[in-house]
């Protein structure tokens, strides 16, 4: 070991120092110079016990020293200590000494001296070493549980001389505002002699005051404060507030004025707590209180900027508020502070802010931000006549005559849509000064003043638009359509004109006279179907069905309306709701299939159409055309990537009837795609226990190994595999009968098959197709001869063989025995041992999805 000694300097010594602390090193510490050698032991980074290899007690001889024990105590302990075979430090606290910390604090300024003397000293060597011979370490000291941070030792040996690279890395912070444990009541409790600088900052922690303010007040050299809050941190005597201890301090600095203060804890607090404290709003307002208005507009603006991030717009508005106070001429600041306000909500003070905000729009000739706020105020309602003859005017002046004149027409056509007869009145005279004879304009004067009882102005209007629309560039039709609508507005008795329709309509209903607004609504609907409008039908059959919610015919109507509109879903929804209703009715069920298929025609994947056909046929007691339902309806599960529901939907059908091979060998399919055995349903183990219940112990093991094996199901198969393997069968089952409809795929339905062409005359007629057999055909019973018993043992000791001769058996198909073999893939194994994955494979490669429907399927698969 001596060979491993390396001399080192101060420098060094430091710095081996703080790499035991920081990697938790444990071993044996020797350092040694010209006159002795000492050793130190390391453990999590402190020292916890040392040895000077010094004659006699060196333990006794520091207390001595000390004078923290009386003479007379101190020889009655040492006798206890002898007599008794105890350690010193425990004899002394018995006799009514010090207690055994004030002897660490002791020991841990003696270790502190031993090392700094020999920082100090040159040709000092040191090693460190975690194995070796033992070292002998003083009792006493190992009795104290010394543990003496080796942080503390750098700081002490640094601090000495003054070495700033190691003090500016290990002093604590100058803004952490400093709380005191119990621990430090020892301090107050010892002698008054040992403890003077301690007490001098001790007294001065009290959760108030940070670091630079207790070295400003406790009188002592700063390093010397600093070396003490180092020490008190570490021993866990004291400690910094958090966040949320910083806030409220804080706050009652707030309370008392001290401004300057509660600023710095709020900003120590917000570097702190990160996004968890939303303190902008309150360190702006001591930034606005102190003065520092630049400061407090800054705060302001960026926490509305992260609140509108975040999507929170009150909060965002309080904040922009703020900043407006202090610079209320900011264009730019109100522009996005109206942006945010809700013109409905907060009416008033959107009027009133944009009233100001046009103000100083008008005084910075802000033509086109002027032109805004006056659009704004028109659209809310609250625009004078000045207000509209002024944005005419910037209209044009800023776009021209023919780009104000479209952007006036759509304007009005916007408020005519909400039903604002009285805004869009002027926007549409001022329209009609640029153009005198445009027929949109006409028309929707004629709407104006129909509506506010003008009827000579709209008998005006209305002839203006007949002429007008001679000149238009129309096809013939809809120029004599939109004539005829005219001239019929034109008449009073015109009882199919839309205009006079929509307001029969809303003067029913503000009569509250129901039946009537729905039959006028109706009559409206057929102008529009007749049109055909399908915008404006869309419209009429959606107010026709909040009146009359139970008209099955209006409802399905407004779903094809849905569907020329291109909204899939909304249409499918609409149908679906009345197909609902009309399936709950015997007399009504047939027309309720009818919606159903509709839908089904135009979303062949509709889950929810094809479970409500299902539920229709299981209702009215056809069992073939639910289980042909029911089978379309899996095979589109499987389509969607829903290879559980699609799987629990096969089981439920096998599970009512287990003959059914086709069903067994589609769920065993779809369940072997779910790799997670805890995502199949109970349908399988009532698929399980069926197939068990009836002898088919090879097919319901295929099903487990299918979904993965799950513990429930193979303690099932095994209750079930001892008596089977005991009793040889007799008679081979019988297979089942050609089903009554080919079943679709898991992909999709299969196409339906083509009648066999009749045999020639002297062979013997074939058997007609499967489609075309009936449900009542009785089953033929084939026998097969009886297997030998060696072999019925190999199919009992080997399931998977045993599950091919069964899916032969059912399927007609030949399967190749073989050994079994352990399979790295429980599902994979499943589906070959039941000869299942070609067919998947075939029935796979015939499924096709129409290319008008992907678009469908993505959507369907993105609700999911």
């Amino acid at each position: 070991m001596q060979d491993d000694r390396q001399l080192i300097d101060q420098q060094s010594l430091l710095e081996h120092l703080l790499e035991l602390e920081s990697t938790r090193a444990t071993g044996v510490l020797t350092i040694g110079d010209q006159d002795y050698v000492s050793h130190f032991r390391i453990a999590d980074g402190a020292i916890t016990a040392a040895d000077w290899q010094v004659d006699g007690d060196f333990f006794l001889a520091q207390v001595v020293s000390s004078e923290l024990v009386q003479e007379r105590v101190l020889k009655k302990a040492v006798r206890r200590s002898k007599s008794r075979d105890q350690h010193l430090a425990q004899s002394i606290s018995q006799e009514g000494g010090p207690l055994p910390g004030q002897f660490r604090d002791l020991m841990r300024s003696v270790i502190q001296e031993e090392l700094h003397r020999l920082a100090s000293e040159e040709d000092v060597w040191w090693q460190f070493s975690t194995e070796g011979e033992e070292v002998a370490f003083d009792p006493n000291l190992l009795a104290l549980n010394m543990f003496l941070t080796i942080q503390l030792l750098v700081v002490e040996i640094a601090g000495r001389r003054e070495d700033d690279a190691f003090l500016e890395r290990l002093f604590p912070e100058p803004g952490d505002v400093l709380v005191p444990n119990e621990s430090c009541r020892r301090y107050f409790d010892g002698a008054t002699e040992h403890f003077e600088d301690e007490r001098a900052v001790v007294v001065l922690i009290d959760g108030e005051r940070d670091v630079g303010e207790i070295v400003a007040e406790a009188g002592l050299p700063e390093f010397r404060c600093l070396q003490l809050l180092h020490r008190f941190k570490l021993d866990g005597e004291v400690r910094s507030l958090n966040a949320a201890e910083l806030v409220q301090v804080a706050t009652t600095f707030k309370a008392k004025g001290r401004f300057d203060k509660c600023l710095r804890l709020y900003l120590q607090a917000e570097a702190l707590g990160g996004e968890s404290f939303d303190l902008d709003l309150t360190i702006g307002g001591i930034y606005e209180t102190i003065g520092q208005q630049d400061e407090a507009y800054d705060r302001y603006v960026g926490f509305a900027d992260r609140c509108l991030n975040s999507g929170d717009r009150k909060a965002a508005q309080e904040a922009l508020q703020r900043a407006l106070a202090l610079r209320p001429s900011n264009i730019e600041l109100r522009e996005r502070h109206l942006e945010i306000l809700d013109p409905v909500a907060d009416r008033d003070r959107y009027v009133r802010e944009t009233r100001t905000f046009l103000g100083l729009t008008k005084s910075a000739q802000d033509h086109a931000r002027s032109e805004r706020a006056l659009r704004s105020l028109i659209v809310v309602g609250h625009a004078e006549a000045d207000d509209i003859r002024t944005f005419i005017t910037l209209l044009i002046r800023e776009r021209g005559a023919r780009e104000a004149f479209n952007d006036l027409r759509a304007l009005a056509l916007e408020l005519l849509g909400d039903d604002r007869f009285g805004d869009a009145r002027g926007v549409l005279e001022a329209a009609a000064e640029l153009r005198p004879g445009h027929a949109e304009v006409l028309d929707g004067l004629a709407r104006v003043y129909q509506h506010e009882g003008e009827s000579e102005r709209a008998v005006d209007a209305l002839d203006g638009l007949i002429r007008a629309l001679h000149n238009e560039d129309l096809s013939e039709t809809e120029r004599d359509t939109r004539i005829r609508a005219a001239q019929a507005r034109l008449l009073e008795s015109a009882p199919r004109h839309p205009v006079g329709l929509t307001f029969a309509a809303r003067e029913a209903l503000a009569k509250g006279d129901r039946d009537v607004a729905a039959g006028h609504l109706r009559t409206l609907a057929s102008v529009h179907r007749e049109a055909p409008d399908v915008p404006r039908l869309t419209a009429v059959l959606r107010k026709l069905h909040a009146l009359v919610p139970d008209d099955t015919d209006v409802l399905a109507e407004l779903g094809d309306c849905h569907f020329a509109a291109g909204r899939l879903e909304r249409g499918a929804e609409a149908k679906r709701k009345a197909a609902e209703r009309l399936g709950g009715d015997t007399a009504t069920a047939r027309q309720a299939e009818v919606v159903y298929r509709d839908v089904l025609d135009r979303m062949p994947f509709d889950v929810d159409a094809l479970e409500g056909l299902a539920g229709l046929h299981l209702r009215s007691g056809d069992r073939n055309a639910h289980r042909r339902s029911r089978m379309r309806l899996a095979a589109t599960l499987f389509a969607l990537g829903r290879a559980r529901d699609a799987g629990d939907v096969y089981a439920e059908i096998a599970e009512a009837d287990a003959s059914d091979a086709e069903c067994v060998r589609h769920a065993a399919m779809c369940y072997a795609r779910v790799r997670n055995a805890a995502d199949i349903g109970d349908a399988l183990k009532k698929l399980v226990e069926r197939l068990l219940e009836r002898g088919d112990r090879g097919l319901a093991d295929a099903l487990v190994r299918a979904a993965g094996r799950p513990d429930d199901l193979v303690a099932l198969v095994d209750r079930h595999r001892a008596p089977a393997a005991a009793a040889a069968p007799t008679v081979a089952p019988t297979p089942p009968a050609p089903a009554a409809s080919p079943a679709p795929t898991p992909a999709a339905a299969p196409a339906p098959t083509r009648p066999a062409k009749p045999a020639s005359p002297p062979a013997a007629p074939k058997a007609p197709p499967a489609a075309a057999a009936p449900a009542s055909t009785p089953k033929p019973t084939v026998a097969t001869p009886e297997p030998a018993p060696a072999a019925a043992a190999s199919d009992a000791a080997d399931p998977i063989a045993a599950a091919k001769a069964k899916l032969a058996q059912l399927t007609g198909k030949k399967v190749e025995k073989r050994a079994p073999t352990p399979a790295a893939d429980p599902a994979a194994d499943a589906i070959a041992a039941g000869g299942l994955k070609s067919d998947f494979e075939k029935e796979k490669k015939t499924t096709a999805i129409p290319a008008g429907l992907k678009a469908s399927i993505a959507k369907l698969r993105g609700l999911r």
